[in-house]
């Protein structure tokens, strides 16, 4: 991204809290015990987990999440949701995926990918969370996932 001439460019807020370890350049990189994912167990009954959050200063970004949700169990189906959202602005952002667990050897990945908006007029912080759609994907984890938030001049809804 480039700003004018001159200018630094747009401010542009990221984290990557997990990310699958290249050894092998395989899906099988994203599981344990070579890389560290975050496990949605116990989430249907408990809650979401926070995968990610970002403190951002007043103003109008655009937000990006993105998600790679594993099951490397022979759970029959991979059903993931995460969320968006933000504690002083107005993120809000929903995606998921429910897909059979038919890759190799019992491990099914898929990708979630959310954009949203968020305008605050004061310090914000956006956060995401992901849980498990149902008790068929209790080894649902988080295996790579970033979320980044970019500053924008202003903003104009349609």
């Amino acid at each position: 991204m480039q700003g004018p001439p001159g200018s630094g460019g747009p401010n542009v807020y990221f984290t990557r809290p997990v990310t699958c370890q290249p050894i092998m350049y395989t899906i099988l990189d994203c599981f344990p015990v070579v890389s560290q994912p975050i496990s949605l167990a116990g989430t249907l009954a408990n809650g979401p987990a926070t995968i990610a959050s970002l403190q951002v200063p007043a103003g109008s970004y655009l937000v990006t999440a993105t998600v790679l949700v594993g099951d490397y169990s022979n759970d029959t189906y991979l059903g993931v949701g995460c969320t968006v959202s933000s504690t002083a602005g107005t993120a809000s952002g929903n995606g998921g995926v429910w897909t059979p667990n038919v890759q190799y050897p019992y491990a099914t990945v898929a990708p979630i990918h959310i954009e949203t908006t968020d305008v605050s007029s004061g310090t914000d912080t956006i956060s995401l969370q992901c849980s498990e759609f149902a008790l068929a994907s209790a080894a649902a984890q988080v295996v790579e996932a970033s979320l980044t938030a970019t500053a924008l001049g202003s903003l104009t809804t349609q």
